[in-house]
């Protein structure tokens, strides 16, 4: 008896996350999407179109998504304690530092970090200057489904999402996705 409404309670809180997550952000209107801080014009208006946000980088400087438009945009969710991520970090910073026809930002989990402090010394240590975004709260990560760390997200010049990755690439998967485009 026991086992049998263990199960149903399980069964239960599985169906209220199924649920959720139908009714999160991602079941937003195209509309809803597109927000007033760019030229919507520039921004192809279809159920893959991304919806703009604005985070501080390592320096607080406040960024927005859009700012990033007009090439190629590979946005990769990552932290500090992740290993796939101390893997793919220097390949993504290279990639940064000699394709100027791509956009790669980063947006660090900064809600599972100790503190900012933390990122901002551990990317300075590391000598990386490409974008770093700090998602404090997590909702952004959340937004674009990056639960896997790293998650990476690759947006075609007018901000549609034309590639999902869960876990870690390297740059010859970033130049094939790029190709497609």
């Amino acid at each position: 008896m026991k086992n049998w409404l263990s199960a149903s309670v399980v069964l239960i809180l599985i169906g209220i996350v199924f649920i959720s997550y139908l009714d999160s952000d991602k079941t937003e209107t195209s509309k809803e999407i597109i927000g007033s801080t760019v030229n919507t014009a520039d921004i192809k208006l279809s159920d893959r179109a991304v919806r703009n946000f604005e985070l501080p980088n390592l320096r607080g400087e406040p960024k927005t998504l859009y700012n990033y438009l007009g090439k190629p945009v590979v946005l990769v969710f990552w932290a500090t304690w992740c290993g796939p991520c101390n893997e793919e970090m220097p390949r993504l910073q290279n990639y940064y530092d000699t394709k100027k026809d791509v956009q790669i930002v980063t947006v660090n989990a900064t809600d599972t970090e100790a503190s900012i402090e933390t990122v901002t010394k551990y990317a300075t240590k590391k000598g990386w200057d490409l974008p770093i975004l700090l998602d404090e709260t997590g909702d952004i990560r959340k937004r674009f489904g990056g639960f896997t760390i790293p998650t990476t997200i690759f947006l075609s010049a007018n901000g549609e999402i034309v590639h999902e990755v869960y876990g870690p690439i390297d740059e010859q998967y970033i130049d094939n996705i790029i190709s497609e485009l």
